[in-house]
């Protein structure tokens, strides 16, 4: 897929197939980025077989999400007319958030 192809209906797509893998509401789901990264015999010849000479990255938020990962990702991908990932890096990050009240 290229990034030209990831319209907003790809991306509704897209968001709704990761919140049913991490069992989250779509509201907790951004994507934060998406790159059209090009590979080459550099980046490895299993990675160039595997997507072509270019690919898509990614890279999404999910408020709230488990910590033991996403379930069926593929499944919800694929059910949502998406091709299946190749490639799935999860770094789970605890916010902290601070809450303060000023007066008036």
């Amino acid at each position: 897929m290229t990034e030209a192809q990831f319209t907003e209906a790809v991306r509704a797509k897209y968001i709704a197939a990761i919140a049913l893998s991490a069992g989250v509401d779509i509201s907790k789901v951004t994507i934060v980025s998406v790159q059209q990264v090009s590979l080459t015999a550099a980046t490895g010849l299993r990675r160039l077989l595997t997507f072509g000479e270019q690919a898509l990255e990614v890279h999404t938020s999910i408020y709230e999400a488990p910590t033991d990962g996403l379930s069926d990702l593929n499944g919800h991908l694929n059910r949502q007319g998406l091709p299946s990932y190749h490639e799935v890096r999860i770094f789970v990050h605890n916010e902290v958030v601070d809450s303060v009240r000023l007066g008036r």
